[in-house]
C-alpha cells in the first residue's frame, strides 16, 4: 500500500462495527519497541509547536538583548517575560504530544487502518482547502474505533490504508505511524520499526541550545 506523508493527527473515538476493516491479521500486539534517539528528540524538542515555541522563546531574548538596547530595563524584561510566556505554552504542548505519540510508538498496538471519509476543511490552507479525513482502525475486541487527521489535497486517497498505533487501555488514542519523524513504518509479521526517510534527530536540538545560551547571556545583562 501506498503510505502517504500527512501533517496533524487529532484524537478520535467512537465505537463501532469493524467488519469493513477488522481481519484476523490486522491487529497485533507486539512487545515495547525501541527506537532511534533521534525521534525522540524531534517529538519532545523539535514538530511544528517545539519549533514555534522555542523560536518565540529565542526571538523574545534577542529583541530585549540587541534590538531595543535603549529601551528602558523594565520595557524589555516585559518583552522577553511575554514572549518567554508565550513560547512555553507551545514548548509544552510539544511535550505533551511528543510523550503521548512516543508511548505509541513503543507500546501501541499496531492496527491496519484504512481511510473511510474525507471533508473539505473549512479554513483554507497555502495549498487549497485542506482535507479532513476519516480513518477507522479495528481494536481487539472486534469492534473498530476511528481518528480524524487533517491532511492536503491528494495525500490520502479514499480507501487508503496505513498502519495505525492504538494505545490498548485507551483506544481512542491512536496515532497514523508514518507521520513520526522518519516516516517509521512496520515490518509485515516481524516486530520492528524501520524509517523511511534519513533521520537527523540532533536539528531538533539547535533551537534549544541557542535558547539556552541567550537566555544565560540576558541573566547577566538584564540584571
Amino acid at each position: 500500500m501506498k503510505l502517504a506523508s500527512a501533517r496533524v493527527v487529532r484524537d478520535g473515538g467512537g465505537p463501532g462495527h469493524a467488519s469493513a476493516v477488522a481481519a484476523p491479521d490486522n491487529v497485533r500486539r507486539l512487545a515495547a519497541r525501541k527506537l532511534p534517539r533521534g525521534i525522540t528528540w524531534r517529538l519532545l524538542f523539535g514538530g511544528e509547536l517545539g519549533a514555534s515555541g522555542w523560536f518565540c522563546v529565542l526571538f523574545g531574548h534577542v529583541f530585549a538583548l540587541f534590538l531595543i538596547p535603549g529601551e528602558p530595563l523594565p520595557e524589555r524584561r516585559f518583552m522577553l517575560l511575554g514572549m518567554s510566556a508565550y513560547g512555553l505554552v507551545y514548548i509544552l504542548l510539544q511535550l505533551r504530544s511528543g510523550r503521548r505519540t512516543l508511548r505509541l510508538l513503543r507500546r501501541g498496538v499496531p492496527s491496519w487502518g484504512r481511510i473511510v471519509a474525507q471533508v473539505k476543511a473549512p479554513v483554507v490552507g497555502r495549498s487549497g482547502p485542506p482535507i479532513v479525513s476519516t480513518l477507522e482502525y479495528p481494536i481487539e475486541n472486534g469492534t473498530s474505533r476511528w481518528i480524524q487527521i487533517r491532511t492536503a489535497r491528494g495525500e490520502f486517497a479514499d480507501g487508503e490504508s496505513c498502519w495505525v498505533l492504538y494505545d490498548a487501555a485507551e483506544p481512542r488514542h491512536a496515532t497514523v505511524l508514518h507521520r513520526a519523524p522518519g516516516a517509521p513504518t512496520l515490518v509485515r509479521d516481524e516486530d520492528q520499526i524501520v524509517l523511511q526517510r534519513r533521520l537527523y534527530g540532533w536539528t531538533a536540538l539547535i533551537l534549544p541550545l541557542a535558547t539556552v545560551v541567550t537566555a544565560a547571556m540576558a541573566a547577566g545583562w538584564l540584571r
